[in-house]
């Protein structure tokens, strides 16, 4: 389970200051594939970065129960300074995987020829990022976020990549946001709609959506 018990957070300086979470405590059950409905500037993001312990509340406690991940295209977690095998001993020591099993499934998603000494910072920019999206789906969490969409397969593995995708989620529950709801129609079985400061719940993903498109109209009708 993931819990928010009385968290505020805000984002951005002086005037421009918004507020994002005004004291919400909620619960998300595990297991649940859930979409993570807001405007574009309403805070999305960062509540996605609350959820996986990016980013610390301003007040309040964003607590859980299993490991969770961090979004699927964040990349903060590597050390580009270091080799492919060297960045899967850090999964071993924080997650008591095998950092040979981590190294060789980051391999093999990614598609990218690995030279054993060659550090991550001298591969290309599209080979760093197949290989940041292969660790990260190189063991199974028990929650998955994304923010807005997935970083796009290798052309030479994206069958394998996919078919990993669905099945780490099918494991797991997962928070998936968007501006649109019919982007992850038939997907998601419940949803949370972020509005001015407020987090609310819903244990269908077509209630949140219905939730969600009303609040826009009525935002359209009063700019009228």
């Amino acid at each position: 389970m993931l819990e928010f018990i009385s968290v505020s957070k805000t984002y951005g300086k002086g005037r421009k200051r918004r507020e994002v979470l005004s004291g919400v405590t909620l619960a998300l059950p595990p297991g649940r594939k859930i979409g993570l409905l807001g405007a574009t500037g309403a805070g999305k993001s960062t509540v996605i970065r609350l959820l996986s312990a990016l980013e610390p509340p301003d007040e309040g406690v964003v607590r859980v129960s299993g490991l969770r991940c961090w979004p699927m295209s964040y990349a903060g977690f590597l050390d580009r300074g270091a080799t492919l095998i060297q960045n899967a001993r850090m999964f071993e020591h924080m997650f008591g995987v095998s950092s040979r099993e981590v190294a060789e499934i980051a391999e093999q998603l990614s598609g990218v020829k690995v030279g054993k000494f060659k550090l991550l910072k001298s591969y290309n920019k599209y080979e760093r990022r197949f290989l940041t999206l292969g660790l990260t789906l190189s063991m199974q969490f028990d929650w998955y976020f994304v923010d807005d969409g997935i970083p796009p397969p290798p052309p030479s593995t994206g069958a394998l990549m996919d078919e990993t995708i669905q099945a780490r989620f099918n494991e797991a529950g997962v928070v998936w946001a968007t501006r649109d709801p019919a982007f992850l129609s038939g997907y998601c079985d419940a949803g949370l709609v972020l509005h001015r400061g407020a987090l609310t719940f819903y244990d269908t993903f077509d209630a949140a959506s219905e939730a969600y498109l009303k609040l826009n109209r009525n935002e359209g009708t009063k700019r009228k």
